[in-house]
């Protein structure tokens, strides 16, 4: 027991740590937002959208040689 008060201590530290930690990160998360361009988002976001377009079509080809066919649009999910 006599280790209690060193191991409450540590846990308080490293939750004090990991709260300003976070806290600097939300407001860094909040600067880069607010200086974000619109068209970068959507030119991200679109092509985002296409790694999960090209994913499907790499799983198609192996799928439909060992006989499982797909609709191309239900492996996008994927």
């Amino acid at each position: 027991m006599k280790r209690a008060p060193f191991i409450t201590a540590v846990l308080l530290r490293l939750g004090v740590m990991f709260f300003v930690v976070g806290y600097s990160k939300e407001q860094e998360f909040v600067r880069l937002l607010e200086r974000a361009k619109p068209a970068w988002l959507i030119a991200a976001a679109v092509l985002q959208g296409l790694t999960y377009v090209c994913a499907a079509g790499i799983w198609q080809i192996p799928l439909s040689r060992y006989g499982e066919h797909r609709a191309f649009k239900s492996l996008i999910p994927l």
